[in-house]
């Protein structure tokens, strides 16, 4: 029966070997780490990794993935209704990026998500990009552009569709 120190060498050994077939083969490794368990629902900061601390010390870059609720993406009003308390974020998700060892910084990213095509994506552009891997004949833009991309946040909330 592993004892927690086995399991702990076991990951940091896993890791580094995911580290030097990346480094050997120059490619690009994606390893999928869960998070603790959370009381709350919220964003995740490093300490939140589940397992050794080599997964965070020894890859390259930490991404967290957040989706955002609707209760985030309506805000909270101040008192005088002509403002927020918490501002709206109009995202769908936000990747949070914890590690950067190239750069050395962290920042956030927020992205759209279509449902039909299981793509994130910035801009209506980004979403209507045909990759190479692509080979099916498309006939102009997609149908339907997400309804988040023509939202405008005014200083006094939402724009209505009279003006």
């Amino acid at each position: 029966q592993a004892t927690n120190k086995d399991i702990y060498q076991k990951q940091e050994t896993f890791i580094n070997q995911l580290v030097s077939f990346s480094q050997k083969y120059n490619v690009a490794i994606v390893t999928v780490v869960h998070p603790h368990k959370m009381d709350t629902t919220r964003r995740m900061t490093s300490m939140d990794i589940q397992g050794s601390s080599s997964i965070l010390n020894l890859t390259h870059r930490v991404f967290a993935l957040y989706r955002v609720s609707e209760s985030e993406k309506r805000g909270v009003q101040n008192y005088k209704g002509d403002g927020y308390k918490v501002p709206p974020i109009k995202h769908d998700v936000i990747i949070d990026v914890l590690k950067d060892r190239m750069t050395g910084k962290n920042f956030a990213l927020g992205l759209y998500y279509d449902y039909p095509s299981r793509r994130f994506f910035e801009t209506e552009k980004d979403l209507d990009h045909r990759y190479l891997w692509d080979k099916t004949e498309h006939v102009g833009g997609l149908p339907y552009p997400p309804q988040q991309l023509y939202e405008e946040d005014e200083v006094f909330g939402k724009r209505s569709e009279t003006g």
